[in-house]
């Protein structure tokens, strides 16, 4: 039998092939079919069809032989697995679907950047869109059936933790008489656990592509193994749970796509945030992979898919368009800035969206990136370091050309809180293991997860403990000037981010207790330890010994992969982790956060990164008349 042959497509027509998946067992036999997607969006009705979402694997593994057309077809074993999943053997009649690898030549580079382009709406004109994230495994009907549960209470407004839903549903059916469990952690608890992050850390969820192809079409089904869920059951239980369902919240991030609010949608930046934390076979598909979002808001794509063109090119033609069209200078959040032993050219400006950017080794969870870009409770009109009136950067080149002032420098700064990165794998727990080698997949789950949770301590209490001695070495007293708040009540301010200040009116006193106390146990510790740098184990011990001070942790995430600093004027602040003494504080029109620059020569610059200073957040130290142009390399 011959090997499959591609027929060009008519451009023109915006024509895309649909793939007609026969009704017979034995080896997988399909029929592919070029059809108008103009007419299909006329005519909707008359070709409805599903698309099909999946995880590519390695290019090269197309080990898998098909039939299309009476040829032979390679394709790779986790899309083969899926087909046979969704051949239709109880029925008479084909299914319709399109799946990128088969109805699209993927060796014809000019017709890839053609269909890519029409990608927005491929999937916005499918019936549905088919989720496949792998075959099941012996925790997948448990997860599911927790998930159904949970959302099925969506409408009660009950929240409760994921790992919990078996006590809760218990406690239901026994009329509210069941006992409490005498220990936090039940087996029930740490079976939950297990399964949840066992189906949430599977491949799928981490993949740039899946965004796009979840958000545009009108419905979604999950489909793992012989097991299938509704998508809105899954949002739903997510809703209502006090707990991610997994530590890399790669499911939170595709569920803020999909239901993104409206006053944000017109900034793409939000799209890039948030795509920079998932992965990308090639780091192309962090723009392309987001064409459709674009196209589902009317917007003109900022750039046009060439996957030929180079890999830098895109990043900065990107954000110069970007730059251009929204002013919006936030973009300094995933900026390649001073990062040393990177795969760029040395002439790859500063100021560019850095193509290699990975949220697992970058400052902040995926929506605290910047600090302009969620609500603060102690700035309730949010951020406004440079005025309120936004100015129109100037590009010549690859220079950038921003009105602003230098406004200090950095003193001292203090070592990057370096969390631990709790990456799940895949479990092996599938059917017809032997028991023992389930308990070790459970088991593992919780061994990798409680390490990176244990480094992440760790490093919190060095950072907190080198940072209160910068402050005693930079002379800032008792009282913290820019302010008026006590030194200490500010600096919590600073690396609880978010969170209300505890010297807020509104604030709870158990919350300045809390403080209090982790701080007076730190303190004991430095205190003990003189001049020598304290152990691992030492910290490790007093950390077990107050369970209390774990109840701090979560609100501290604002520090990660970052540096505290106090500038040569006496302000305090957190910078990005390559932030260095010397570094300038300046102050740009119309931005909403300070940016910590180095200079390179006289009124140039290269940007390190944006940065909180703690009294220069709202515009105190603007001055409109002192800004003068100031050029990024």
């Amino acid at each position: 039998m011959t090997t499959f042959e591609y027929q060009s497509l008519d451009v023109a027509d915006r024509q895309i092939r649909l793939l007609n998946l026969l009704p017979e067992p034995g080896r997988v036999r399909c029929d592919l079919r070029h059809v108008s997607l103009s007419k299909i969006q006329v005519e909707y009705a008359t070709e409805e069809y599903e698309t099909l979402s999946y995880c590519w694997g390695k290019q090269a593994d197309r080990s898998v032989e098909i039939i299309v057309n009476d040829r032979i077809f390679s394709i790779a074993p986790n899309l083969y697995a899926a087909l046979l999943r969704l051949r239709p053997l109880d029925s008479d009649c084909p299914r319709t679907l399109w799946i990128d690898a088969i109805c699209i030549n993927q060796s014809d580079a000019v017709e890839k950047n053609a269909q890519i382009s029409l990608m927005g709406d491929i999937y916005s004109s499918c019936r549905r869109v088919l989720i496949w994230i792998g075959e099941h495994d012996a925790l997948t009907s448990y997860a599911f059936r927790a998930l159904t549960f949970m959302a099925s209470r969506s409408k009660t407004g009950q929240k409760f933790n994921y790992f919990d839903w078996k006590q809760v549903q218990r406690r239901e059916s026994s009329d509210g008489l069941q006992r409490q469990p005498r220990f936090a952690w039940t087996l029930d608890g740490l079976v939950s656990g297990a399964a949840f992050n066992a189906l949430f850390s599977r491949p799928w969820f981490r993949r740039v592509w899946v965004i796009q192809e979840v958000v545009l079409p009108p419905d979604a089904v999950v489909v793992c193994g012989k097991f299938q869920i509704s998508w809105h059951l899954i949002a739903k239980a997510q809703e209502i749970s006090k707990t991610n369902f997994e530590v890399n919240n790669h499911l939170g991030t595709i569920l803020r796509f999909r239901d993104w609010p409206e006053d944000l949608v017109n900034d793409i930046f939000s799209y890039l945030l948030m795509a920079s934390h998932q992965e990308a076979t090639n780091p192309r598909d962090k723009i392309y992979g987001l064409s459709g979002i674009e196209y589902l808001h009317r917007h003109k794509a900022l750039v046009e898919v060439d996957y030929e063109a180079g890999i830098s090119q895109i990043f900065i033609d990107f954000t110069k368009k970007y730059l251009e069209r929204t002013s919006n200078m936030q973009v300094l959040a995933i900026c390649r800035g001073c990062k040393e032993n990177d795969s760029l050219d040395s002439d790859y400006p500063s100021w560019a969206i850095n193509p290699a950017f990975e949220g697992k080794n970058e400052p902040l969870p995926r929506d605290l990136i910047s600090w302009g870009f969620v609500e603060w409770k102690a700035y309730p009109r949010g951020f406004s370091a440079g005025g309120t009136v936004p100015c129109k950067p100037s590009l010549d080149g690859n220079l950038l050309g921003i009105p602003g002032f230098q406004f200090d420098s950095v003193k001292e700064c203090g070592p990057v809180n370096s969390p631990g990165a709790a990456r799940y794998k895949e479990t092996d727990v599938s059917p017809g293991n032997p028991f023992w080698r389930s308990t070790v997949a459970f088991c593992s789950i919780y061994l990798r997860g409680g390490f990176a949770s244990w480094k992440s301590a760790i490093s919190f209490c060095q950072f907190y403990i080198a940072a209160k001695k910068i402050m005693q070495e930079t002379g800032l007293g008792e009282i913290y000037h820019p302010t008026g708040q006590a030194t200490l009540d500010a600096f919590w301010q600073v690396i609880s981010g978010r969170n209300l200040p505890i010297d807020h009116p509104d604030a709870e006193a158990s919350a300045r207790k809390q403080f209090e106390d982790f701080d007076k146990m730190l303190s004991h510790l430095a205190g003990r330890a003189a001049n020598t740098p304290l152990s691992v184990a030492t910290i490790t011990r007093e950390i077990l010994g107050n369970p209390a001070c774990m109840e701090l942790f979560p609100l501290i995430n604002i520090t990660k992969h970052r540096r505290f600093f106090v500038t040569e004027k006496g302000y305090m602040g957190l910078g990005p982790r390559e932030t260095a003494v010397g570094d300038s504080a300046i102050i740009l029109q119309g931005h909403q956060a300070p940016i910590l620059a180095r200079g390179v020569q006289q009124k140039r610059w290269k940007v390190v990164g944006d940065s909180y200073v703690h009294g220069m957040m709202e515009g105190e130290a603007f001055a409109d008349e002192t800004c003068e142009p100031l050029w990024f390399e």
